[in-house]
């Protein structure tokens, strides 16, 4: 199913020049995206309260490093080798809402460029969404 629904994605960007070229960009450059939203947040949590900016740079950090350790348990080869914001949500939820549209379709975007399969993806968000949830309303 995994790789069904892989070959479905990779295929409807390979097929249509189009759909390619925009997943092409949007994988190739969210990372500069989230890394500048990322540091706008942090600027601004500096100057609201300690216990903030505590939490914006906790939780995303938690969060990688949790699937960087996953990712070297599972050891799973990428499509590409195998087969050839949550938290402006606590400050601007707006913000927050668009934010997590665009990681919605860079997950998608990475599948249909070959580097992550569909189920990489989904327990990536799934695990962002959980850690960021515990982070900021629970904590």
């Amino acid at each position: 199913m995994n790789k069904r629904l892989f070959f479905l994605m990779y295929n409807m960007a390979k097929d249509n020049k189009a759909i390619g070229k925009m997943a092409v960009f949007v994988a190739s450059h969210t990372n500069k995206i989230y890394a500048l939203v990322y540091l706008i947040g942090i600027v601004y949590a500096f100057f609201q309260n300690s216990n903030l900016l505590f939490r914006f740079i906790l939780i995303p950090f938690i969060t990688i490093v949790y699937n960087s350790i996953l990712r070297k348990i599972l050891n799973r080869p990428r499509p590409f080798k195998e087969l050839g914001a949550m938290a402006w949500c606590s400050i601007f939820p707006v913000v927050g809402a668009i934010l997590i549209v665009l990681a919605i379709f860079t997950g998608l975007s990475r599948v249909m460029t070959g580097v992550h399969y569909p189920i990489d993806v989904f327990l990536g968000w799934l695990i962002a969404i959980i850690i960021g949830c515990l982070g900021f309303f629970v904590f």
